[in-house]
């Protein structure tokens, strides 16, 4: 089968991202479904990972939708519900062994393994293996490129389920990437006081068109006014900037995807600031600001907002390109350095 796999240690001259004509197909283990693959996503998550800045080696893609094939290795419970299903996955996948699986936290699994990004193959590929308990089975009104949307939209929820409710509060969303406007897209349907900050024009005037209220940060006014901050790249950069826009007592949400930063310190933080690895904790500690991280979320959720017209992001993804192309998308990713904001690509496998 045809996939693009990377070798850790990464890069493209390093046994980086490659498209591999003659791949084995997988085969499922216990309790995992072969899935093939329609649609893939290519984000700034999978372009660390074919940067060699994740250590990954295996098959790219951590997001993808396809229909299941193979149901051979379910418990004969789940094999009727998911058999040629068209399916999302969660990525984040737990061993359901370790002390924290066993003790509720199993989102924060010592061993997770994440498709395409850490320890299993991804999704760039015709076909993939895919625990039953990470599927969630996609309804007919939600089309393949809005599924691959339901993650990030996960995120999104779960992240301002962890901002306090109060009925005036103002909120702030910092960030460049696609999380950062889906998680003020999600906000500002329960609260009209929410506004996106951030240095990409692109990501900005997306929000406008979804009607949320947006701001280049170099032009907003430091006046540490809001309750709460949702910051979307985990860097120390993004957490002093979040810090010196929260009034004493606020919240700051760190939610980068997944738990991971797609830049890495070494290319010096995110929103439009340069270099600066560390965080000033003083004004945290003198302003009593609460740091809440977010990691984590139901894919399901993320569909059900997407079948119920609860959000429409439609815009978000708006290129297309087959398997054999998207080598060419990784490379000018990797050369291009644009920072955070990579609008993602959808890779047609089939």
């Amino acid at each position: 089968m045809r996939a693009i796999r990377t070798d850790a240690g990464g890069g493209h001259d390093a046994g980086g991202p490659r498209l591999v004509r003659d791949a084995p197909a997988p085969s499922p283990r216990p309790g995992e479904a072969l899935v093939r693959v329609r649609l893939a996503a290519l984000t700034a998550l999978d372009v660390s990972a074919a940067c060699g800045r994740l250590g990954f080696t295996g098959v790219l893609g951590h997001r993808f939708v396809g229909v299941v094939e193979d149901v051979s290795a379910l418990a004969e419970g789940q094999r009727a519900g998911l058999a040629r299903r068209r399916v999302a996955a969660w990525p984040g996948v737990a061993c359901g062994h370790c002390d924290l699986c066993k003790g509720g936290l199993s989102g924060h699994c010592r061993v997770r393994t994440v498709p395409g990004i850490a320890g299993r193959d991804g999704g760039f590929a015709e076909l993939v293996c895919v625990p039953a308990a990470a599927l969630c089975v996609i309804p007919d009104n939600v089309d393949d490129a809005a599924a691959l949307l339901a993650v990030p939209l996960a995120i999104a929820v779960h992240a301002g389920s962890l901002v306090p409710r109060r009925a005036e509060g103002f909120i702030t969303v910092l960030g460049d990437n696609e999380l950062a406007v889906l998680t003020a897209l999600v906000l500002s349907r329960v609260n009209q006081r929410v506004r996106l900050l951030g240095a990409c024009r692109e990501a900005l005037e997306l929000a406008d068109r979804w009607g949320v209220k947006s701001r280049p940060i170099d032009q907003a006014g430091r006046r540490a006014d809001q309750d709460a901050v949702v910051e979307c790249s985990a860097t120390p950069v993004g957490l002093s900037e979040a810090a010196r826009f929260v009034r004493p007592r606020g919240t700051i949400v760190l939610a980068p995807e997944l738990g991971l930063s797609p830049r890495g310190e070494e290319r010096g933080g995110g929103h439009g600031a340069a270099g600066g690895g560390t965080v000033d904790l003083s004004r945290i500690a003198a302003a009593e600001l609460a740091v809440v991280g977010a990691r984590g979320g139901s894919v399901a959720e993320g569909v059900r907002l997407l079948a119920e017209r609860t959000v429409d992001p439609t815009g978000l993804i708006t290129r297309r390109v087959r398997l054999d192309e998207a080598l060419t998308e990784l490379k000018a990713a990797e050369k291009n350095n644009r920072g955070e904001w990579l609008a993602p690509v959808a890779v047609e496998i089939i």
